[in-house]
């Protein structure tokens, strides 16, 4: 029955089609399963392997051993990831903080009164975009263009998530984890691997 199968699928495929290289590699699998011999899977046969979610495989009875489809595996960073992520989430909320901090409606809490927001909140909106920006960088660099901006949003969202608690409660503590976090990021970034 596997045979009859493999034959059809191995008859149907046009010259045009074998152009193609996933159908290329369709035909040979079924052509190598074809002329391997007996019908089933025995003694001689060696079954289908799956080594680790970035690989599968099989044994062919082609010469040249290996017929391989890479599969696409799961974005794990290296073994820094974790610090540059941390360094990352320390550069979103001192953004978030610098841009709170240039609005009219925090900034006499968060900086004081003697400081006023009139210059300073041009010099706060840019820094604040800036460190923002700079995150998305590392992050990108860490993840790849692909999933960077996706985890970098996630980022935005958590730091938002954690300022806003503080500055609805005590605006001036808004600025304790933030360069606490930005201490423990450039101090974790720096050492390197461990």
């Amino acid at each position: 029955m596997l045979l009859r199968r493999l034959e059809s699928c191995r008859r149907s495929c046009r010259p045009a089609a074998r152009r193609r290289r996933l159908a290329d590699a369709v035909c040979r699998c079924c052509h190598a399963l074809h002329h391997a011999g007996s019908a089933g899977w025995g003694a001689d046969r060696t079954r289908p392997v799956v080594r680790g979610p970035a690989f599968r495989g099989f044994r062919s009875g082609v010469p040249g051993g290996w017929l391989r489809f890479r599969a696409a595996g799961p974005v794990v960073p290296g073994a820094t990831g974790g610090r540059l992520m941390l360094m990352a989430f320390a550069l979103v909320c001192a953004g978030w903080w610098s841009v709170a901090a240039a609005m009219p409606r925090h900034a006499r809490p968060m900086l004081g009164r003697n400081l006023s927001p009139t210059w300073a909140a041009p010099v706060l909106r840019g820094l604040g975009a800036g460190l923002i920006l700079s995150s998305l960088i590392r992050v990108a660099g860490l993840y790849g263009w692909a999933i960077g901006p996706v985890a970098w949003l996630g980022l935005c969202g958590a730091g938002a998530m954690m300022l806003v608690p503080l500055l609805t409660w005590r605006p001036a503590w808004a600025a304790l984890p933030v360069a606490s976090l930005l201490i423990l990021g450039c101090h974790l970034s720096w050492i390197g691997p461990p």
